[in-house]
């Protein structure tokens, strides 16, 4: 196994700290020492967080004056090594991808020293079950990025690295907050906030994929890029229904083609709108989050992905428990559903997972409302939510009850930011799943 190179990143970011001192803020809030390869490097990095913690400019002069200080000017290549790292380089705009390329290198290194020591430890005969729970801790270390950081920023640089005070108080961007295209909702929660994870549970046939297909859609067709991974529905399932949510036509007539001129035109126009929306639909089983982790990186840094539905999170226990593993599907999900939210933290995007409901709704009585003790395999699944919200028919309960057959609630059980209450809504079932405002 081949160890991997360092690479010229750790120079550009360097660098970039030397061309434009106020970017030392964002670099050292997101990299430490230990992530860089080179040992020159990594001497830098410390010299120049010397150079901050005492309120000093960075610049050529000062960093090689603090080396010589420090009797490391020699060891790093000299002064020419300095001149090297920032000689004509401009101000790079995108820092986040060199950062990221050095963070990457770093979990590789972690990884081949993982291999070494499997290596080791097969060739020591330990049990593999106690193995691969050992290997299983190392690479959970590795996906949430627990390492701590030798530079914890001050509030003030913090609030600069946001944006400053203007820009976080009256934005100018929606970096932060997506909304949804439903505008109760968006009141009540803000919308979907990136690096937070919301849950959207129900009962089967209450909606909750519909609610999420709509705001995908929605959000979508704001252009705004979003992923969807449909671990229940087929591709073709899911645009059958877009296409009549879209176009309002009756899902059984589409479904069974039945459709005159008029509609089929309507349909056209339908899918004509829905095949330039950035919106990205998986439908493959995954059998690790680090599957989900790789696409959604690729999909984040090459398509901007923003928001990411998962379609429901109960079926990756299936695709991620492996032959002799002894662990409960409670800790099973309860790891997926951290891992997920630690993704989606490190991307800096809003991650939704739809969930079942267990059985105890209907066992109460005529108050079948969902609460937050019912989602299924609760105690992980609350624990890691920033909001839940369920969907409720009450026509699933009083089917002799015509009027409550577009009537649905949704019922936000939790929200970390914001209000909890209930919003309710039309749903138009025959439609394809299509939600509307009231």
């Amino acid at each position: 196994m081949a160890k991997p190179p360092a690479n010229s990143a750790e120079q550009f970011i360097l660098g970039s700290v030397l061309v434009n001192p106020d970017s030392w803020v964002q670099v050292s809030g997101m990299l430490s020492h230990a992530d860089f390869s080179e040992e020159r490097n990594r001497r830098i990095f410390l010299r120049m967080k010397d150079l901050a913690d005492r309120g000093e400019k960075i610049d050529r002069v000062t960093l090689a004056n603090e080396l010589m200080r420090t009797g490391q000017l020699e060891s790093i290549g000299g002064f020419s090594y300095l001149v090297s790292l920032d000689e004509g380089l401009p101000a790079i705009q995108n820092l986040d991808s060199y950062i990221r390329i050095v963070k990457d290198a770093r979990d590789l290194r972690s990884l081949y020293v993982i291999g070494q020591y499997i290596e080791s430890q097969a060739e020591a005969k330990v049990a593999p079950l106690d193995l691969i729970a050992d290997v299983q801790s190392k690479l959970i270390e590795i996906e949430r990025g627990s390492a701590i950081l030798d530079n914890v920023p001050a509030m003030g640089e913090v609030i600069d690295s946001l944006g400053g005070i203007l820009e976080i108080i009256n934005p100018t961007t929606t970096d932060v907050f997506i909304p949804t295209g439903f505008a109760r909702w968006d009141s009540m929660t803000g919308g979907l906030e990136a690096g937070k994870l919301a849950i959207i549970a129900g009962r089967p046939s209450s909606g909750k994929t519909s609610l999420a297909m709509c705001m995908a859609q929605n959000i979508a067709e704001a252009n705004v890029p979003v992923a969807m991974f449909s671990l229940e529905m087929s591709h073709r399932g899911l645009i059958d229904r877009m296409v009549c949510v879209k176009s309002q036509l009756d899902f059984a007539n589409y479904r069974g083609r039945r459709l005159n001129q008029f509609q089929k035109e309507e349909a056209r126009r339908a899918m004509e709108k829905l095949y330039s929306i950035p919106l990205y639909i998986d439908e493959k089983t995954f059998h690790s989050i680090g599957d989900i982790s790789r696409k959604l990186d690729r999909l984040a840094h090459k398509q901007g992905v923003r928001v990411c539905f998962l379609d429901y999170v109960q079926l990756l226990t299936s695709g991620l428990r492996h032959k002799g593993d002894r662990r409960s599907t409670t800790e099973i999900l309860g790891e997926a559903v951290e891992g997920l939210k630690s993704l989606g933290k490190r991307l800096g995007i809003a991650m939704v997972l739809l969930s079942q409901l267990n059985r105890d709704s209907e066992k109460r009585g005529g108050a079948h409302k969902p609460m937050l003790s019912d989602l299924k395999d609760s105690s992980s699944l609350e624990q890691a939510a920033d909001l839940v919200a369920f969907t409720f028919r009450e026509y699933f309960y009083k089917p002799d009850q015509d009027h409550l057959r577009e009537h649905c609630e949704i019922i936000i059980g939790k929200a970390r930011d914001g209000k909890t209450g209930s919003i309710p809504m039309r749903f138009l079932g025959n439609m394809g799943g299509r939600f509307e405002d009231l």
